[in-house]
């Protein structure tokens, strides 16, 4: 069973790394921390705001990394929290935080969408339905330790 089409995992294993990688070696190139980007990404496609918790959630990152690169940018004058509900804060980009969104995480979702749509329809509904059942699967068998 350990032995089936080996080499096949390992590529697949490889490309899903080598994905993570795109995303560390951009964070370099424009000068900021992963969990910035993640940060700026995630405001800007949220038309009502982030929390830390949604941030943490989608990008699984520590809370601590979270927290420190938010408060980062709170004193640099990028983000303001837009609403509060008990502890839960919302946080938007402030004019300075768009702007450098344009120059980083901006470009990341204009690349991604140009990557994405470069496949036809019917290779996107493959790529899509394929990485569904590989996450499905993949979480059931997890789900057995």
């Amino acid at each position: 069973m350990l032995n089936e089409n080996n080499d096949n995992l390992a590529k697949f294993i490889n490309l899903d790394k080598e994905l993570g990688s795109i995303y560390q070696r951009q964070s370099k190139k424009f000068e900021l921390s992963e969990s910035t980007i993640a940060i700026l990404y995630a405001i800007r496609t949220s038309e009502t705001g982030v929390t830390q918790k949604e941030i943490i959630e989608e990008f699984l990152l520590p809370k601590q990394t979270v927290n420190s690169a938010m408060k980062k940018l709170l004193e640099e004058g990028k983000v303001f929290v837009s609403e509060k509900n008990g502890r839960e804060k919302k946080f938007l980009l402030t004019k300075e935080g768009i702007q450098m969104a344009a120059k980083s995480a901006d470009l990341i979702l204009e690349a991604e969408r140009k990557a994405f749509f470069s496949f036809t329809d019917k290779e996107q509904e493959t790529i899509i339905e394929l990485l569904e059942k590989y996450n499905k699967r993949l979480d059931d068998e997890m789900n057995k330790f």
